[in-house]
């Protein structure tokens, strides 16, 4: 920062590391490379850094003069300047009289991660079917109806399209639809490799940057679809439970005692109280969790002013649970006779409940168990409830990955993340 008199102030030590690795201190001077040639022209950003580092140390920069290792405002503002990067690469090598570099490497998921998660998928598939009735679960896989497995396949299209218009009611910049829908394909790969969500979060956050959102709004945006979902979950909640509570086909849910209801409210208090009255737990309420929930009720407020935008983005939310459902039920229906929709309904969200609760990317595998058992408890055999659910989760949630990537790598190539 420059004060008024003049005088160069360094700041904004929070994230700075001690003694860091040659690579991350190289993709430091990219950054500043990439952030000064936007303001004074790459010319004189080149001239800079040469006379202030010196040759040898400004040609490591080269590998990192690239959109994925410069900070996500730089990627913002280089948004439609993607010669800029290339004429500061061409005069770094001038200047240093380095040969052309290959690229880093970047990589979002590691191949280790990767194959981990496939491999706990590759787990479930095989361990469920034996802690059920195998032999029942393989003849059913056999024997089911591929018209109805086929039909899954444009329904689990149709999820992302709900996804769509939530984050296109959310959001206060208007946004191009297939961009859109091209996001939430990538979100929902980076989803499948990382816990709770985040992957995702953090493409569509990246993606509303690069559409000309500042970095707090986009945020708060995407704060805004995830309390969304939770909304809407909670209103599928009441409804399945409300309906199946009633008794179809002699089946009867009801919600836990109120007994139950107060202990687990008392664990969620006590475990707010200790959270808060630590420093950590204060600061971190303080800085992160407080600014991100005034962001949540700011933007849903101005949402709330827009009868367009509310309708887009809790259609979109209801709409996208709502075709998850229908492509259980499609699922169901290709193993044997459909249940009563009212506890199907109420298995499903309980189900949905538990993979938000669960530490696993998409819930895996905690989202298997509780489907099965809840079919199993609405009076579904085992027999049709796990090919149903393996099956359904293969295709809504394990097929999703290879157009995900794809529309990832698309997204790279386009700039908008």
């Amino acid at each position: 920062m420059v004060d008024s008199s003049g005088r160069v102030w360094l700041v904004g030590f929070d994230d700075a590391e001690v003694d860091s690795p040659a690579p991350h201190i190289a993709a430091d001077i990219a950054e500043a490379l990439a952030s000064v040639a936007l303001v004074a022209g790459p010319e004189r950003a080149v001239a800079t850094a040469e006379a202030a580092l010196g040759s040898e140390e400004l040609g490591t920069a080269l590998p990192y003069l690239q959109p994925l290792a410069v900070s996500r405002e730089s990627q913002r503002r280089l948004h439609g300047k993607k010669a800029l990067l290339q004429d500061l690469s061409n005069r770094v090598s001038d200047v240093t009289g380095t040969p052309p570099v290959d690229l880093a490497r970047l990589e979002r998921v590691s191949p280790r991660t990767l194959a981990a998660v496939l491999g706990a998928f590759v787990g479930m598939w095989v361990l469920l079917p034996k802690l059920a009735d195998a032999g029942d679960a393989i003849e059913a896989l056999r024997n089911a109806e591929p018209g109805f497995l086929l039909a899954m396949l444009p329904v689990t299209l149709l999820l992302y399209v709900g996804s769509t218009f939530e984050l296109l009611g959310a959001c206060s910049v208007r946004l191009p639809f297939f961009a859109t829908y091209r996001c939430q394909m990538a979100a929902a790969f980076m989803n499948r490799v990382t816990p709770s969500n985040v992957g995702g979060m953090a493409v569509n956050a990246r993606f509303l940057q690069v559409s000309g959102v500042d970095a707090a709004t986009a945020t708060a945006t995407v704060g805004l679809t995830s309390a969304t979902e939770a909304i809407v979950n909670v209103l599928l909640v009441l409804l399945f439970f409300t309906w199946a509570g009633r008794g179809a086909s002699g089946v009867s849910l009801s919600l836990p005692s109120s007994t139950a209801v107060r202990v687990v409210v008392a664990v969620i208090l006590i475990a707010l109280l200790v959270f808060l009255i630590t420093p950590m737990g204060r600061k971190l309420f303080k800085e992160k969790v407080l600014p991100f929930l005034k962001g949540v009720r700011t933007s849903l407020a101005e949402v709330a002013r827009s009868p367009v935008r509310l309708l887009s983005m809790f259609g979109g939310g209801i709409g996208r649970a709502l075709t998850d459902f229908v492509a259980l039920v499609i699922a169901m229906a290709a193993f044997g006779p459909v249940p009563a929709i009212g506890p199907l309904g109420a298995a499903y969200i309980g189900a949905s409940v538990v993979a938000s609760a669960s530490p696993t990317p998409g819930g895996v595998g905690a989202v298997e168990a509780a489907l099965i058992a809840g079919l199993t408890s609405i009076g579904v055999p085992v027999a049709q409830a796990t090919p149903a659910v393996l099956v359904y989760r293969l295709i809504t949630y394990w097929l999703v990955m290879l157009p995900g990537w794809i529309s990832l790598k698309v997204m790279e190539k386009r700039g908008e993340v």
